[in-house]
């Protein structure tokens, strides 16, 4: 965990497997000490789950000779637990057996000041966010209308108890290549309390945040993508380094040049006239021409300006006989890389 004075860094979630039975790790791991410093912390039995053969190169694997020992018999869950909560856990490392991490949740908490603050900045990073490749899917939960789902009265106090109070959810999920129905990796962003020191029995403690999540699932992807195998590897992990790789590798923001859509739509398109040269009244008569064409048209970001121009290509195209002044310029547009303001 690592905490600034406007975001914070943490691991969601982990879930571990271990070869130890249940009632070992009850005796040998400090519960109690977990339990205070973590959001949440269980120990529960697994199914018959074989630990991968790549982790034998970790010495608390390779001491197990006896094949029956090789399988999982307990699942070890936390949720945003501190650092001490980490290291708690790497000093009792011996007492896990052979282990392996197998989901783990990366989260960035962003601070707001207040709940609709960060309702509005998450709807803004919603209309702008989009995947720079994969393959995989995007989505924001709602209804068929395109509206916020309502919940029922059950599902809002459920949510006050884990700390959610978002209208809207943003995923993002890659899948392995020919096997879409297992995602190894989900990007998600939403409006919640943050798990910093959050006591849902402490009004002052619920601190109001856009939360950005990488959730990982199975070693074999964790260790590729974060480099994470064992417990020590997470107490040293730098979470603002692997934020901002992920960032860079599978995200990007288009946001719309609003200043060359208005010369597009004033005509000034050329590129000769600079700003400077622009009186105070033609300032305004293209920024009320910008601000009536988005309105109209519902224009909020760079790629639904971008989709509305393909729309009325194809439109046009298919059109037969006189064609406006309108339409020949829509026709005319070919370069819309220009109307998106760079990164």
């Amino acid at each position: 965990m690592l905490q600034k004075d406007d975001c914070g860094f943490y691991f969601d979630k982990v879930r571990i497997y271990s070869t130890r039975a249940l009632e070992l790790l009850y005796k040998e791991l400090p519960i109690e000490e977990l339990i205070k410093e973590s959001c949440y912390f269980d120990i529960r039995r697994s199914a018959r789950i074989k630990c991968q053969p790549s982790l034998e190169m970790y010495d608390h694997v390779y001491l197990i000779k006896d094949p029956e020992r090789k399988y999982c018999q307990s699942v070890v869950e936390l949720s945003a637990p501190t650092l001490r909560c980490l290291k708690l856990l790497w000093e009792c490392e011996s007492s896990l057996g052979g282990y392996m991490v197998v989901d783990v949740e990366l989260a960035w908490d962003k601070y707001a000041s207040g709940v609709c603050d960060a309702e509005m900045k998450a709807r803004g990073i919603f209309e702008t966010i989009r995947k720079k490749y994969s393959f995989g899917r995007t989505a924001i939960y709602e209804d068929d209308n395109g509206n916020p789902r309502k919940k029922t009265k059950k599902e809002r106090a459920k949510d006050r108890r884990r700390g959610l109070f978002a209208s809207r959810t943003w995923y993002s999920v890659f899948f392995e290549k020919g096997s879409p129905d297992h995602s190894y990796l989900k990007y998600v962003i939403y409006p919640r309390y943050t798990k910093i020191n959050f006591d849902p029995s402490d009004i002052d403690t619920w601190m109001p945040c856009v939360h950005y999540e990488w959730r990982i699932k199975g070693s074999r992807n964790i260790r590729k993508i974060t480099r994470i195998s064992t417990i020590g590897e997470m107490v040293s992990f730098d979470f603002e380094i692997f934020f901002k790789t992920m960032q860079d590798k599978y995200i990007t923001h288009e946001n719309l040049d609003t200043w060359a859509l208005g010369l597009w739509l004033a005509d000034y398109n050329d590129g000769r006239r600079r700003v400077c040269n622009f009186g105070k009244r033609e300032m305004i008569k293209i920024g009320v021409m910008v601000a009536t064409f988005r309105s109209c048209e519902n224009i909020h970001s760079y790629s639904a300006f971008r989709n509305f121009v393909r729309r009325e290509q194809k439109r046009i195209k298919r059109k037969k006989g006189f064609k406006t002044l309108w339409e020949q310029k829509i026709m005319e547009v070919k370069n819309l890389k220009r109307f998106a303001l760079p990164q």
